[in-house]
């Protein structure tokens, strides 16, 4: 059976056309012939055009969407509301991977879930992004503090003119716990705050930052 000869040839759980396609065509005149009938079957699963992950009967071990994210569109990294559930910052579960990206915003509708691509820009890209990496689950996550600027950056709906906008945001809006905030490395908040140039995000870093002189006054 074709797919079972693709299964061992291919390690990973999600592969590029490339891929399957260089191994077909050393048995099909027209491999993608063969690709799209996989598809049809439900053996292989097409994420996007030219990404695809194995069915689930011929799946090795469980596949993490994380990485996913960061292969389906990029270069990128995981942040926003999913950074933040992920550092549980926020007590809701979001079911959407979250990410940021330079180039144009978007998102993928997948039959494994959604994907959503939110533009930043480029100046702060490379700054507070983590890798994590546990066998198959390795992916890029925006630090704690770079997942909060990132989502009231985007936020075009907030205008904080005291610091009383800024906590009501979070509690309320975001529904931050604000102990939280003291987890933040205040230094690594300012060099991403500097960086943004966003007014929003100076009101941000003030608040937590008088947050983390009353606490270490106690």
């Amino acid at each position: 059976m074709e797919i079972i000869k693709l299964r061992k040839k291919i390690d990973n759980e999600y592969f590029s056309n490339q891929t399957i396609y260089n191994i077909l065509k050393e048995q099909y005149r027209q491999p993608n012939i063969k690709i799209n009938k996989l598809v049809k079957s439900g053996d292989i699963i097409s994420l996007k055009k030219g990404f695809y992950i194995f069915g689930e009967t011929y799946r090795k071990e469980r596949f993490y969407k994380e990485p996913i994210s960061n292969i389906l569109y990029g270069p990128s990294y995981i942040s926003f509301e999913y950074a933040l559930s992920f550092y549980n910052m926020i007590p809701e579960y979001v079911p959407s991977i979250t990410s940021a990206i330079t180039t144009r915003s978007k998102s993928y509708e997948t039959s494994i879930g959604s994907f959503f691509y939110r533009q930043i820009p480029s100046r702060v890209y490379d700054l507070g992004i983590t890798w994590i990496g546990d066998n198959n689950r390795s992916f890029f996550i925006a630090s704690i503090e770079k997942a909060l600027c990132d989502k009231v950056y985007i936020d075009k709906g907030i205008l904080f003119e005291n610091q009383k906008d800024v906590f009501e945001y979070l509690e309320y809006d975001l529904r931050v716990d604000i102990e939280e905030l003291l987890k933040f490395d205040i230094e690594k908040l300012e060099e991403i705050v500097i960086a943004y140039k966003s007014h929003k995000l100076m009101m941000l870093y003030k608040a937590i930052k008088i947050l983390h002189r009353r606490n270490n006054a106690k």
